[in-house]
């Protein structure tokens, strides 16, 4: 009985948490009016996930969070808006080369980084609350890791598509806790790839400590 006294506290505090941090993702998203809100608060979602995978025992997840937003707010919205920028950008293409007739090898060649351009998006928050580069690198190493992990970029995608189906039929749960349950899992998959590979640009995934203090690892 008392096991699962302890099993069912868990649980809670888990959704606790969650709901919690989904929360604070939605506060500091509309006080950034959305646009310049959402990049920020996300990676601040991610820097508190990260903090959990890392076993850090009692991460005070307000503050972490605040200090993370305050943080992130104007590299994130840069690097946001280059991504927006590129991914309109492939749109508008996509939008041409269907169409037009006789494109088809272009739009093939449109739908493959379009899948690039996705997968990249995907590991750039979990390489940005990982990793202090520059906001070009964030970009670099987003689009290396995406080729040097294969089983990871796919593991993520399918992610997605759970969460995708789940939400579906539990509205009721992304409405509460839908972007930690959908971030969790990203950042887990990141951090996997980034504890398994090393990449000689500016920084080393897993350094030695000598690396960590030249490349300076976020804490």
């Amino acid at each position: 009985m008392n096991g699962l006294v302890r099993v069912l506290y868990k649980v809670g505090d888990l959704l606790a948490k969650a709901m919690y941090l989904h929360f604070l993702w939605v506060v500091f998203t509309l006080a950034g009016l959305v646009i310049v809100g959402v990049m920020p608060a996300t990676a601040s979602v991610f820097s508190v996930i990260r903090k959990w995978l890392m076993k850090e025992n009692d991460v005070p997840i307000f503050r972490t969070f605040i200090n993370s937003y305050k943080s992130f707010f104007i590299e994130t919205n840069l690097l946001g808006l280059i991504y927006f920028s590129i991914g309109l950008f492939l749109y508008f293409d996509l939008r041409i080369v269907n169409a037009e007739l006789h494109m088809d090898l272009i739009r093939i060649f449109v739908f493959i980084a379009g899948f690039l351009y996705l997968s990249m998006c995907l590991f750039l928050l979990p390489v940005y609350v990982h990793l202090n580069l520059s906001k070009l690198n964030y970009i670099k190493q987003s689009f290396l890791i995406v080729f040097a992990r294969p089983l990871e970029t796919f593991l993520m995608l399918v992610s997605l598509v759970v969460s995708y189906y789940f939400f579906l039929y539990f509205p009721v749960v992304f409405i509460f806790a839908g972007t930690t349950i959908v971030s969790f899992p990203l950042m887990w998959i990141g951090m996997r790839s980034f504890n398994k590979i090393q990449i000689k640009q500016t920084a080393y995934l897993t350094p030695s400590p000598k690396m960590k203090k030249i490349v300076g690892f976020k804490i």
